[in-house]
């Protein structure tokens, strides 16, 4: 198992008031072979954000089909159960949009972030997680909207 950490990141600052929306992207352009269950972390989200979309591109180089799971730590495929991805293709993935006009999975959002009082950071990051291995490249990009508020 390989992990590759996305190189850009925006929204990942902690911000003084957690109010309304707040964006977070990472983006990760692997040039290197990974093994099957190869993570990617993407973006880092506080203890108690509640994940409400997000906008998943993955394009791959590989042999065989692969599939994508994307989650935390502790809970692996929280915001997207495996999905198949075609051998050497791309695709885009949104659970549920803001405006209600996607919607190509199980609804499993919104999705609150909720980690241990003693957990040290109390941050966790959004985590994909393929299935086969990484033949040549990749290129993974996520962009997150979640709220500190109550929904």
């Amino acid at each position: 198992m390989a992990t590759f950490t996305a190189s850009i990141r925006a929204g990942n600052v902690a911000r003084s008031v957690h109010t309304g929306v707040i964006a977070a992207h990472g983006r990760v352009t692997i040039s290197a072979t990974g093994t099957a269950a190869s993570k990617v972390l993407l973006v880092r989200l506080p203890d108690g954000a509640v994940v409400l979309d997000y906008l998943l591109y993955s394009s791959t180089t590989a042999a065989a089909d692969q599939t994508i799971e994307l989650g935390f730590s502790a809970t692996p495929s929280a915001l997207l159960a495996v999905h198949s991805l075609s051998a050497s293709g791309s695709q885009e993935v949104s659970l549920l949009s803001i405006d209600g006009t996607r919607g190509q999975q199980s609804l499993l959002l919104p999705y609150r972030l909720s980690m241990s009082d003693s957990a040290q950071p109390h941050w966790d990051w959004v985590i994909a997680t393929y299935g086969a291995a990484i033949s040549a490249s990749a290129l993974v990009s996520l962009t997150l909207f979640y709220t500190m508020e109550n929904v």
